[in-house]
């Protein structure tokens, strides 16, 4: 799961309590998404392993929205 060749943005675990995991093949910006599109957190992150506090957030679906694209997070 981690550190997959090819894969340029993982996240784990998925759906997540408390700190969200992010690896990226490259620094770059993040956003963290609700579905009504308003952004609840972002941030710069370095190539590797990062960690995004989201225990603070209400429970629910969210985007993760990177250079590679969205993916869909889910809070517990």
């Amino acid at each position: 799961m981690y550190n997959e060749s090819g894969r340029e943005v993982q996240v784990f675990p998925n759906p997540v309590r408390d700190i969200l995991n992010v690896y990226l093949s490259e620094s770059q910006y993040m956003r963290l998404v609700n579905l009504a599109g308003a952004t609840v957190w972002s941030g710069w992150a370095q190539a590797g392993r990062s960690n995004i506090v989201v225990g603070h957030l209400p429970k629910g679906n969210y985007m993760l929205i990177t250079k590679a694209g969205p993916t869909r997070i889910k809070i517990q």
